[in-house]
């Protein structure tokens, strides 16, 4: 093989590389996802009501927890989290933005739980989508279920630290 046959395939492999690595710097994949809730006073979480959280698009489910701090009281008011969604799916940001966060609870008793919602999803290129559901929701042993879209919000700070024991 003659050198400038080598050189121009070494070449071609790194501007190739180079390629590869711009487009995933221009949309970067998922790599942790967390949840806060921010309750007023209004009613707690039991510690038998099993919370899970979900998020998806279309069907495939990118991070999701079926058992967040079980068996522990939320207290209201309060402010809970970060609580860790693990990664089901490494999507795109450009994926992830418009997905859906799903919560359902299953008390074993009668339950009324408000909370306002907050999700902090973490790309490779160390950027963030803050997610939020707005107002305060309420969900119980008759409206088990709420959800939100997963849209860029501006200006969501925590710098609480988590308020149960």
């Amino acid at each position: 093989m003659k050198a400038s046959s080598l050189i121009s395939g070494i070449f071609l492999g790194t501007v190739l590389m180079g390629l590869v690595s711009s487009a995933s710097a221009a949309d970067p994949n998922l790599i942790a996802v967390y949840v806060f809730f921010d309750m007023p006073q209004c009613g707690g979480r039991d510690p038998k009501t099993a919370i899970s959280i979900t998020i998806d698009n279309n069907g495939a489910v990118y991070a999701q927890n079926t058992d967040i701090d079980p068996g522990r009281k939320y207290k209201d008011p309060g402010w809970y989290g970060p609580k860790m969604l693990p990664i089901l799916q490494a999507v795109s940001k450009s994926s992830y933005i418009g997905s859906t966060t799903h919560i359902h609870i299953d008390p074993s008793k009668p339950n009324t739980w408000c909370t306002k919602i907050d999700v902090q999803a973490i790309f490779s290129d160390h950027s963030q989508v803050w997610s939020t559901s707005g107002n305060v929701i309420t969900i119980s042993q008759t409206t088990e279920d709420a959800e939100f879209v997963n849209n860029q919000v501006p200006n969501i700070q925590h710098s609480k630290c988590d308020s149960g024991g």
